[in-house]
């Protein structure tokens, strides 16, 4: 009852004694220990595939279970129609045509307008950077000023940028070439205003 159970100590010669292994680099050592690891079983999959199925999966589970989660399935039916419409209606292409319409006009005011410092953008979200005359200060006043005339013209631009010198433009996708024409006159003349 007292007695407590002692492990009994090997003999001498039933001891195993491994050799220390030779000093590795972390370099090894983490490629010996990835290497005796099984991969991941997701490991084959890219992981946009596996991001959609991750969504569609807790949407499927949301979709029968009571609460807030359900929604989920909704969003990636939407976003899965959204890459449907599109390829279906070649929307990049359209982005690019916007873009070629766009940037020779942006750039024909900038050659016009000694406060525009630089034009730049691709496709259809283009943006000038407005800096005071002669210099690189940025000028967020004419920036402003600029927006309030166009959004009294009817023309919606927003100013971004960390110092709110930079007005941005993001034209709809269906949007018709008059009007995008249209658009582009009433900025070079709220330009010309100022």
């Amino acid at each position: 009852m007292g007695r407590r159970s002692r492990k009994r100590a090997r003999p001498a010669a039933e001891r195993v004694v491994e050799p220390a292994p030779a000093p590795t680099t972390r370099k090894e050592r983490e490629k010996r220990r990835r290497d005796a690891l099984p991969p991941p079983p997701w490991a084959p999959f890219p992981l946009v595939e596996l991001a959609v199925l991750a969504a569609l999966i807790i949407g499927a589970i949301g979709f029968f279970s009571p609460g807030r989660r359900g929604a989920i399935l909704l969003v990636c039916a939407a976003a899965l129609g959204s890459l449907e419409t599109m390829a279906k209606e070649d929307l990049a292409a359209r982005a690019r045509r916007i873009g070629d319409i766009m940037l020779p006009r942006l750039r024909e005011i900038a050659t016009a307008t000694a406060a525009i410092a630089d034009v730049r953008g691709r496709g259809a979200m283009l943006a000038v950077e407005i800096v005071r005359p002669g210099g690189i200060e940025p000028d967020p006043a004419t920036a402003a000023q600029v927006a309030a005339a166009c959004h009294q013209a009817g023309l919606l631009v927003l100013t971004c940028g960390t110092f709110g010198n930079v007005l941005r433009f993001l034209p709809p996708m269906v949007i018709g070439e008059p009007l995008l024409d249209e658009g582009l006159s009433i900025l070079a003349e709220a330009f010309a205003g100022r």
